[in-house]
């Protein structure tokens, strides 16, 4: 049985590749399911089998942020585990009176990428250290709030993590807003 999981980039790893996050027994029964049902479903994964395909689709259940632990206790993550990145899109009024929206990032154990001036919707710039002091200081005051509807999570490699890279790509991929 092929797995994949999209989320990860992990193309046909095995049942066996999720030893530390289950153990033998409960992979047996996640098996088991799958080949019964079509499907396993838990508080982590979403596995679904189409009757068509030997490769069975594998969902991760974003949410929780203990995800990421259970993502990293996988044998196949020891050697380069994954870092999450949580994206959140923060809207409010200014001292000014004038509606303002941002992008922040919190990477889990690792460097977080910049905050970024501009909301969900809208085109996304590098704020100088005034802008940023007026973030943090609207945020800390509640005068903007993140919107959870908004908020995205994203799963890079150690190994392949650059912050400054990882936003630029991300930026770059933003629903066009930032195309020339």
């Amino acid at each position: 049985m092929k797995i994949n999981i999209e989320e990860l980039d992990l193309k046909e790893i095995t049942l066996s590749d999720f030893i530390g996050c289950y153990n033998e027994e409960d992979i047996e029964e996640i098996k088991e399911e799958i080949l019964n049902e079509g499907s396993y479903c838990d508080e982590w994964f979403d596995f679904y089998k189409d009757d068509d395909s030997e490769i069975v689709d594998c969902t991760l259940m974003t949410g929780y942020f203990e995800i990421i632990n259970h993502i990293n206790e996988m044998k196949i993550c020891q050697d380069d585990p994954f870092i999450m990145i949580v994206k959140d899109a923060w809207y409010g009024t200014n001292s000014d009176g004038d509606e303002v929206g941002y992008i922040s990032f919190e990477a889990f154990d690792d460097d977080d990428p910049p905050t970024l001036k501009g909301g969900e919707y809208d085109k996304k710039s590098f704020m100088t250290q005034e802008e940023l002091d007026e973030f943090y200081e609207l945020s800390d005051n509640e005068e903007i709030m993140y919107d959870v509807k908004y908020q995205d999570f994203f799963f890079i490699r150690t190994s392949k993590y650059n912050p400054q890279e990882w936003l630029k790509k991300w930026i770059s991929e933003d629903y066009g807003h930032n195309k020339a």
